[in-house]
C-alpha cells in the first residue's frame, strides 16, 4: 500500500505525487465571467477566452489548466441539408500528456444531438459549450453557441480555491461571514432537492466553504471537514472549534486560508497548543490542522 504525505521536507516529489495533493479540488473552470468564455468569431469560428480551469479525472489526480491567451476554434463546414451540434471542449490527452481546446463534430441530422464527452483511458474532456451549426450556414453567431461551463455534469464552476460554495439554502443567501440560518426542513440546496432518501449529490454540492470580502472572518469548524478559505485576503480570522460528535475517533480541524499584503491576524481558541517558530506573514496561503490541540501548519508564497 502507497502511502503518499505531502510536501514533507528532504523528499523529492514526482508530479504524480503533487496531484494526489490537488486531487481535493473539482472539475471546472474558475470563472463563469472571464475564465474560457465562448463567443463567435469570424466566419466559422468560435473564440475561447483565456482562462484557467480544473482537472480531476480520477479520485487521486488533479491538475489545473491555463489557457493564457484567447483560442480560436474552427468549426467544419455545414452540412447542406441538416443541422448537427458540435460539441467545444478543453481536453486532456494522456498519450500526448498535453491539453488542447478542440472541436467535436456532431452529426447532421433532423434532431442532432451534441457529441458526448470522452473520460477514459484515452483522454479526459470538460465541455466549454455547443454550437449549433445549421443547414447551409457559413458563419456562426452568438446565438447559435450554448455556454455549458455552468453544468457540472460536463464542466461546473469553480471558486478561486477550486471549489463549487453553497450559494444558498432554501433561497436563503450565507451572510458576511458565510453563515446561513436554516430553516425548519431543509428541502433544498443550491436549487437541488434531495433524492427519495433526503441525500444530495455532493459531486455538485462539495461540503467546502467559501466567504465574501468582508472582515473580519469568524468561523467556526467541525471537525473532519476541509475549509477552504483562500478566495480573498483575510487580515482578521477568528477561529472557534466545534465539540465532535463522535468522541471515540481523533478529531481534526483543518482550513485553508490566504494572508494578503497585511499579514492575518489568525485567534484561535487557547487550548490549540502552537509550533515554536509559529509566524503567519504576508503574500502567503497557509494550511493549517489542529488535531488533539496541537497545530500544524505550512504556508507557500502567492502574488
Amino acid at each position: 500500500m502507497a502511502i503518499i504525505a505531502y510536501p514533507l521536507n528532504n523528499i523529492t516529489y514526482s508530479a504524480e505525487d503533487a496531484q494526489t495533493y490537488f486531487s481535493f479540488r473539482q472539475n471546472g473552470v474558475e470563472s463563469a465571467l472571464e475564465d474560457y468564455v465562448p463567443e463567435a468569431g469570424a466566419g466559422m469560428q468560435v473564440t475561447i477566452s483565456a482562462g484557467l480551469a480544473w482537472m480531476r479525472p480520477e479520485k487521486f489526480t488533479g491538475f489545473s489548466v491555463a489557457s493564457t491567451a484567447a483560442t480560436a476554434v474552427s468549426i467544419e463546414e455545414s452540412d447542406p441539408t441538416n443541422a448537427r451540434i458540435d460539441r467545444i471542449v478543453l481536453r486532456y490527452d494522456y498519450a500526448a500528456n498535453a491539453c488542447q481546446i478542440m472541436a467535436k463534430t456532431g452529426t447532421p441530422a433532423a434532431e442532432p444531438t451534441a457529441p458526448a464527452l470522452t473520460r477514459d483511458g484515452t483522454a479526459y474532456e470538460l465541455g466549454l459549450c455547443t454550437v449549433h451549426v445549421g443547414a447551409g450556414v457559413l458563419s456562426i453567431s452568438d446565438e447559435d453557441i450554448t455556454d455549458t461551463r455552468e453544468d457540472p455534469t460536463v464542466c461546473g464552476i469553480i471558486d478561486a480555491g477550486g471549489d463549487t460554495a453553497v450559494q444558498s439554502v432554501n433561497g436563503i443567501s450565507p451572510d458576511g461571514t458565510g453563515n446561513v440560518t436554516l430553516p425548519t426542513g431543509v428541502m433544498t440546496i443550491n436549487d437541488q432537492e434531495p433524492d427519495g432518501d433526503g441525500n444530495f449529490d455532493l459531486a455538485v454540492i462539495e461540503p467546502r466553504v467559501s466567504y465574501n470580502t468582508t472582515p473580519p472572518y469568524s468561523i467556526q469548524l467541525q471537525p473532519n471537514t476541509l475549509y477552504y478559505l483562500g478566495n480573498y485576503n483575510i487580515q482578521v480570522l477568528n477561529v472557534t472549534l466545534a465539540a465532535p460528535a463522535d468522541t471515540t475517533h481523533v478529531a481534526e480541524y483543518h482550513f485553508i486560508f490566504r494572508s494578503g499584503a497585511t499579514a492575518t491576524v489568525l485567534n484561535l481558541p487557547e487550548s490549540v497548543i502552537l509550533p515554536e517558530e509559529y509566524l503567519i506573514e504576508a503574500n502567503k496561503m497557509y494550511e493549517v490542522s489542529i488535531c488533539e490541540n496541537l497545530l500544524l501548519i505550512q504556508s507557500w508564497g502567492v502574488a
